[in-house]
């Protein structure tokens, strides 16, 4: 499913769908794709269609597509980006630039296998198995770098993440640091930190989970460990607002911290955590046992799962006026944003005024 100009369409492998009115109603596209679409990009008046068979451009406000999969020597696109004016299509055995709209594509050097691409301060990085590959110039060129342990082992790379002027490199046993660019990595022998999961950046520190959370501050080269209230707390996601960070664990739920971690109040006891989407002051969080919403940054909760069930959630987005999620083995699922806003805020109030009772 995906978004252009105001409107959802939907690839059900047997032809598209189109919603006028954020998916209440859905009507048959006409449309010359006739293979299953896996992304679609925008890029100012162009529409750009990754597909098995290539990928389909569209120009102007109407959906007529043409196939433009010139250079492609695997037409089986999975993903587009964009850095600059430049186009990228991942594909299984590589991927490929265009600087013309997609009228021509060509090979770059980043080779298949590709698990995580991230453009960090102007670095394009790209990781695949234990190899890393770093670009400066929108992928015309490529310097290619191994991770490699004192004992000649290559774990492969799970994460990639920025801090002050250095990259760093989540690997299944460790973490690099890159203070070239991504040209060479090196390891940071000594820290405590194994199977590294996530890397998050929130205010110049960078937070590190592999089960126990660490920090990192900026210009500092030694890892602390973030107390988070009980060793037995696993933690597997890492989010933050302005002014809060939050940590989701397997076992535990959710925890809030006001002061970068330094200490931590436990929002919400709902055992494993399997998503958060930060929106402002509005957090929504999918646990094993319910969806739930919060409109003061996770002070108060409320149930948002009728029409849910017990159905696990993988991912959070919202979009114009819905929250949608994705769940695993049901599809895609959405709710007005003010149902969510309104039952929040009711329980926020609920919960002042129940305060004030108690203070007189």
């Amino acid at each position: 499913m995906y978004h252009l100009n105001g409107d959802l369409h939907c690839d059900l492998g047997t032809g598209l769908l189109r919603s006028t009115n954020e998916g209440s109603t859905w009507i048959p596209e006409e449309s010359t794709i006739r293979s299953r679409i896996n992304s679609v990009l925008e890029q100012r008046t162009l529409r750009l269609a990754a597909t098995e068979d290539g990928v389909y451009v569209s120009k102007g406000i109407d959906f007529t597509w043409h196939l433009s999969s010139t250079g492609l020597l695997n037409t089986d696109v999975v993903q587009l980006f964009t850095r600059d004016s430049i186009l990228f299509g991942q594909t299984g055995s590589g991927v490929y630039s265009s600087s013309d709209s997609g009228t021509s594509w060509h090979l770059t050097q980043l080779p298949k296998g590709i698990s995580s691409i991230a453009l960090i301060d102007k670095v394009l990085l790209g990781a695949s198995g234990s190899e890393i590959l770093a670009s400066e110039d929108n992928g015309a060129s490529w310097d290619t770098s191994m991770i490699v342990k004192a004992n000649k082992a290559r774990p492969g790379v799970l994460c990639l993440a920025g801090l002050d002027k250095r990259l760093f490199a989540g690997t299944e046993n460790g973490v690099f640091l890159s203070v070239d660019k991504g040209r060479t990595w090196t390891e940071q022998v000594g820290t405590p930190l194994s199977r590294v999961e996530c890397l998050y950046n929130h205010a110049n520190t960078l937070y590190a989970a592999d089960g126990d959370l660490y920090c990192l501050q900026r210009n500092r080269v030694d890892w602390i460990k973030v107390p988070t209230g009980s060793d037995k707390h696993h933690v597997i996601s890492i989010a933050s607002s302005a002014k809060c960070l939050f940590i989701g664990t397997w076992d535990h739920g959710l925890f809030k911290s006001l002061d970068n971690g330094q200490t931590w109040r436990h929002v919400l006891s709902s055992g494993y955590i399997d998503a958060i989407h930060v929106n402002g002051s509005y957090i929504i969080a999918s646990t094993r046992e319910g969806f739930y919403a919060s409109a003061d940054e996770g002070e108060t909760w409320v149930d948002f799962s009728e029409g849910l069930g017990k159905t696990r959630v993988n991912t959070i987005s919202t979009l114009m006026n819905n929250v949608y999620v994705g769940t695993k083995g049901y599809g895609v699922w959405k709710r007005p944003i003010r149902e969510l806003i309104e039952l929040a805020e009711a329980a926020s109030k609920s919960l002042s005024i129940r305060l004030q009772m108690e203070t007189k």
